[in-house]
């Protein structure tokens, strides 16, 4: 995980860890599963991935499942994921091959529905 050796130039680590806030909470339905074990095996840009050809499956917890009636492949959804070992705990963000810093967000997309399994989504990134 992320230690004070990793900060980046432009970066300001935050006194307290906002995802131990105990004033918002968010509530996780599920698990998105990709090719990628560990940070250091992401591509490092959209193009990368696409060429990987590799896709996502998002799982969805059974009690949630119900609102994905009437779901079709080839029907776009939104997705907002918090990525485990991002870099959230500082702002502002610096990425590599980056001039400035921009402010850290959760992960955000816009995604078809390739396929449909009992519990399961199937996506691609929507362009």
């Amino acid at each position: 995980m992320d230690t004070d050796t990793d900060i980046r130039p432009g970066e300001i680590r935050f006194a307290v860890d906002p995802a131990k806030a105990e004033d918002a909470r968010l509530c996780f339905i599920g698990r998105i599963r990709s090719a990628w074990k560990s940070r250091a095996d992401c591509p490092k840009n959209v193009g990368i991935a696409r060429e990987r050809g590799e896709p996502a499956v998002i799982e969805i917890d059974a009690p949630f499942r119900p609102a994905l009636t009437g779901l079709e492949p080839g029907q776009g959804l939104h997705v907002l994921s918090w990525l485990g070992e991002a870099r959230h705990f500082r702002m502002p963000r610096c990425l590599q091959g980056q001039i400035a810093p921009r402010l850290a967000e959760p992960g955000q997309d816009m995604q078809a529905l390739t396929g449909l399994e009992p519990g399961q989504r199937e996506t691609e990134r929507r362009v």
